[in-house]
């Protein structure tokens, strides 16, 4: 009798056994699957918000000393001083206007200060309160950043460094917790969006597993482990039918023929060659500041960059996108209209829009001088007009104006202004040649078949 209950009981056992392992090695089998059938939103048409190198930098890592002063002069045209509210009057638009989702292209923080980052996710949490998803990737400047800094007076004091960890825990509810898959090796991650189409989230940045002592690395590349990764996914996509929109900081294409070094991603043609291969229709970057969108002939694909949130216009690329096509349109949040609900009483607040386009202008005009000094020429008032049309032409650049005709072209080639400069710098020449006209895409409004 005591036999048999022990072979019974060993029977019962080894069954028990081989039901779990069925169960778990089905279930393990089936989880990518089953997670990728669970699509963030279930409706064709949706529409997203996408903003980049916002640079914040938190309100308590600064006062008006001379040490932050300084920094400002060294910002290229962005904004440091009203982040706080331009971010607001972002945060009270999204909740009017109600888009799905808010994505962030990276540079959140200025110099990857933890403060910053973490004032961040509290100044957009009524959006992620409201219903709105949001998703962020890192750009080069916020993760473990040996610039990170507060400025006290005449002084500058290294504060906290984001590490690749704390970066993921803090903006964890910001897309790692909507995603079905996620990068071991890197902060990248995909998203199930509809039934139609992935959004794919690179992290493209180089940086330290430890606390940096070194300025950050504008470079970025995808590395192998994570380039294999990616193939995965795409692969995975396109077995299921599904269309993927890639997202990352760094650019998949060169924007301007001579300013690209740091730019485009170091083995750009790897993931074009791989992006190709899988058909994904458009990439979203950013990192450039300057507002400009292509499409690569060969490919196919097209390449939509962002300009800067911290420069004028405030820009904020609007994309709509159903199984037929998609719609980008560049818009600007007006900063000066929520200004005057909040009943806010400085001037630059007020006249937002003129002060952030005054800004932008002067530093352009800056290195119109710059470069005319440099090579010697000193007349004045013929020096104003040559930096004149420098601050013009890069205005025009960075906001992506500058799709216009031949005859206008001929127009600022046959000016005073632009005979002084191609007479005195042919370095400043080659720079206005590279940016005077764009003839690939509408850098503004774009539209997109996706049959």
């Amino acid at each position: 009798m005591k036999k048999r209950i022990a072979v019974l009981v060993c029977g019962i056992a080894l069954l028990l056994i081989v039901i779990f392992s069925v169960v778990h090695f089905k279930n393990d089998g089936t989880k990518r699957e089953l997670k990728a059938a669970e699509t963030l939103l279930q409706k064709e048409e949706m529409d997203f918000w996408i903003i980049t190198d916002t640079h914040y930098i938190d309100e308590s890592l600064y006062d008006e000393g001379k040490a932050f002063e300084y920094i400002k002069t060294t910002a290229a045209g962005k904004d440091l001083t009203y982040q706080k509210e331009s971010l607001q009057a972002l945060t009270t638009q999204l909740l009017r206007e109600k888009p799905d989702g808010l994505i962030v292209t990276g540079d959140i923080t200025l110099n990857g200060e933890f403060v910053s980052a973490e004032q961040f996710v509290k100044l957009l949490a009524p959006v992620k309160d409201a219903g709105i998803e949001i998703f962020v990737i890192p750009g080069n400047h916020d993760i473990h950043d040996g610039w990170a800094r507060k400025f006290s007076g005449d002084t500058q004091e290294k504060t906290p460094q984001i590490s690749a960890e704390e970066f993921k825990e803090m903006f964890s509810e910001y897309g790692y917790e909507q995603s079905v898959s996620q990068d071991e090796k890197s902060l990248s991650y995909l998203v199930s969006m509809n039934k139609q189409y992935n959004f794919l989230f690179l992290d493209s940045n180089i940086y330290t597993l430890e606390p940096s002592t070194r300025n950050p690395t504008t470079a970025g590349r995808i590395d192998e482990a994570t380039k294999k990764w990616v193939k995965e996914q795409l692969e995975f996509g396109a077995e299921k039918g599904k269309k993927t929109f890639v997202f990352m900081h760094h650019n998949l294409f060169s924007h301007n023929k001579l300013v690209n070094k740091g730019f485009v991603l170091n083995n750009a043609e790897e993931m074009l060659a791989l992006f190709k291969e899988y058909e994904v229709p458009v990439c979203f970057s950013g990192h450039i500041h300057a507002q400009d969108i292509l499409t690569d002939k060969d490919s196919g694909i097209t390449e939509i960059v962002t300009a800067s949130y911290a420069i004028t216009p405030n820009p904020v690329g609007v994309l709509q996108v159903n199984n037929q096509k998609l719609k980008y349109t560049r818009q600007e949040i007006d900063v000066d209209q929520w200004a005057r609900e909040n009943h806010q009483s400085k001037d630059d607040l007020l006249n937002h829009s003129d002060y952030l386009e005054e800004l932008f202008i002067k530093e352009s005009r800056s290195l119109g001088y710059r470069y005319l000094l440099e090579a010697g020429y000193t007349k004045e008032e013929q020096l104003d007009l040559a930096a004149e049309l420098v601050g013009e032409l890069n205005l025009r650049f960075f906001t992506g104006e500058d799709f216009i005709s031949d005859v206008e072209v001929k127009e600022i080639k046959e000016s005073k202004a632009y005979q002084i400069i191609s007479e005195e710098s042919s370095e400043l020449t080659d720079y206005i040649d590279s940016i005077i006209q764009d003839k690939n895409e509408n850098d503004i409004l774009f539209e997109k078949s996706l049959k």
